[in-house]
């Protein structure tokens, strides 16, 4: 097993973790993609709703949508030490 089969299993454990799959099997997020629908699911399942608004966008292949949950470089901004430069 390589570091890429590694970090595809570590991804796929942490999203069963966060939002285990037979909850998001009949989530209404997965079928209503908008602001207030992603922020009741995830209160309910107590994540933050960038979490479930990263999964929608990942599972559609469209990392344009609820944006404004995601919250493009906030991560980094925890970071001020790191070079993402790279």
């Amino acid at each position: 097993m390589d570091a890429n089969d590694i970090e595809k299993e570590a991804d796929k454990e942490a999203g069963e973790l966060l939002i285990p799959s037979k909850v998001w099997e009949t989530a209404l997020p997965r079928y209503v993609q908008n602001e207030d629908t992603v922020r009741d699911f995830a209160n309910k399942i107590g994540v933050t709703p960038a979490i479930v608004a990263g999964k929608i966008r990942k599972e559609m292949e469209n990392y344009t949508i609820l944006r404004n949950i995601v919250g493009q470089g906030e991560a980094r901004k925890k970071f001020p030490n790191i070079d993402f430069s790279y």
